[in-house]
C-alpha cells in the first residue's frame, strides 16, 4: 500500500505551505490580506505566532484550512492532477497536516 506522501503533496505549495490554495483561507481567518500574511511569513513568523499577534485562536485557522480542503482537492481531481484515491488520502490527513502547518516550526529554512 503506497500511502507515503512527499512534502509537495502535504502542502501543495512550497516547503512552508505557501501557494497551496489555503493561503486565502488562512489570511481571512487571521484578518489579513494574503500579502500581509506572506510578508509576516517571509519575516520568519509562524502562522501560530501571527495568529497570537492578531488575537486569533489557532484552532480557527486550522479549521479554515480544513474546511477549504475538499473543494481544493475536488478541483485537482477534476483537472487530472490527482486521482480520487489520492485526494481521499490527503483529505483523510487534512487536519493533521493543517495543524502541522499552523503550529509546526517550518519558518526555519
Amino acid at each position: 500500500d503506497e500511502t507515503e506522501v512527499d512534502e509537495t503533496e502535504v502542502t501543495d505549495g512550497d516547503a512552508h505551505g505557501r501557494g497551496c490554495g489555503s493561503d486565502e483561507a488562512v489570511a481571512t481567518a487571521l484578518g489579513l490580506t494574503e500579502d500581509e500574511l506572506s510578508a509576516a511569513r517571509d519575516a520568519g513568523s509562524s502562522i501560530a505566532e501571527i495568529a497570537a499577534s492578531e488575537g486569533v485562536d489557532v484552532d480557527a485557522v486550522v479549521q479554515a484550512i480544513v474546511d477549504g480542503k475538499p473543494e481544493r482537492l475536488d478541483a485537482k481531481v477534476a483537472d487530472g492532477e490527482l486521482t480520487a484515491e489520492e485526494a481521499q488520502q490527503r483529505l483523510d490527513h487534512a487536519e493533521e497536516r493543517a495543524v502541522d502547518r499552523v503550529v509546526g516550526d517550518d519558518s526555519e529554512s
